[in-house]
């Protein structure tokens, strides 16, 4: 009798605590929010407006929907395939625009196509345990940031991040003189399990400064305050 009392209660346990997995290198093939029942993690990459205006903000990729949010849309100059888990951007030029990627694993990729390739900024973020990075990679370029934008970091990516394309240029933006808070950074990437978690085969200034710093709690973060232009070695 006690067997059968002990078996119940381990599936009424199964039923009721949420189970979070850690991402190999793709999204999550699924979310449920339900607190009872929760599983996984809400995956997506979308595009949003620095300007908040919603009817312009597009989702690229997302594996949870409601009448509200993560409804996918065709974007011109951005598409999305889930085999690779590659964003391709493509003659993609929209200054006002931060591209997010949440848990979209550590295999996330974005490949260039073009010259004329332009954002305000790259945010990749993630939560659930579900690990995340970035590599950008491919023939074209991009150019990320605005001299006037005192909000948003470049290039911002929670995870290991890794530059292997033509052309990249991360725009610093002016000292913000009236609120004092002075210049941001147009390069973070924390990680907190490498040491080193920025990796690129470009070559860029020596005159710019790429610190990384250990954290306490492991990993590290790499940033950079300067205007920095990442271009592909020459064989």
């Amino acid at each position: 009798m006690m067997k059968k009392i002990l078996i119940i209660l381990c599936l009424m346990l199964t039923i009721i605590i949420p189970v979070y997995v850690t991402a190999a290198s793709g999204p999550s093939d699924s979310y449920d929010p339900n607190p009872m029942t929760g599983s996984g993690a809400w995956s997506y990459i979308k595009v949003t407006p620095t300007s908040g205006e919603t009817d312009r903000t597009h989702y690229i990729f997302s594996n949870y929907t409601t009448n509200t949010e993560g409804q996918v849309d065709r974007v011109k100059g951005l598409s999305y395939n889930k085999k690779n888990n590659t964003l391709t951007l493509n003659n993609y030029n929209q200054e006002d625009v931060t591209i997010s990627v949440h848990n979209m694993g550590t295999g996330f990729k974005i490949q260039l196509k073009n010259k004329k390739n332009k954002l305000r900024s790259i945010k990749v973020t993630n939560d659930n345990g579900w690990d995340s990075g970035l590599k950008i990679s491919g023939n074209g370029s991009v150019t990320i940031g605005n001299k006037t934008d005192h909000n948003h970091v470049p290039l911002d990516v929670a995870g290991k991040c890794s530059l292997k394309a033509k052309k990249i240029k991360l725009v610093a933006e002016k000292p913000d003189v009236g609120s004092g808070l002075g210049l941001r950074y147009t390069l973070m990437v924390k990680d907190n399990k490498a040491k080193k978690p920025f990796s690129t085969t470009m070559k860029y200034s020596k005159a710019v400064e790429i610190n990384t710093f250990e954290m306490e709690s492991g990993g590290a973060i790499t940033s950079s305050k300067d205007t920095i232009t990442f271009t592909k070695k020459k064989k």
